[in-house]
């Protein structure tokens, strides 16, 4: 029976930045399965509906960044840790 796969939620606009990141994380040999987000809704849906492990945020999206999405994860009803 295999390792559980680690649900990782990005934040980020671009999808070539998203696809690095998930580039590293399985050459270091994490199983993991992933969503890419760039918008406050889509953020709080993707908490409710594909309840990440861990979030991972650039800074810098425009319109909603990784201080936005800490601040909403910090309200919202969700035990991923900040």
């Amino acid at each position: 029976m295999g390792a559980k796969s680690l649900r990782v939620l990005v934040v980020e606009d671009r999808a070539e930045d998203a696809e690095l990141t998930v580039r590293e994380l399985r050459r270091a040999e994490l199983e993991c399965e992933t969503l890419r987000v760039e918008t406050a809704h889509a953020f709080r849906r993707a908490l409710a509906d594909f309840r990440p492990d861990i979030v991972l945020a650039d800074y810098t999206v425009p319109g909603f960044g990784g201080m936005a999405a800490l601040e909403i994860l910090k309200t919202a009803a969700h035990p991923t840790p900040p």
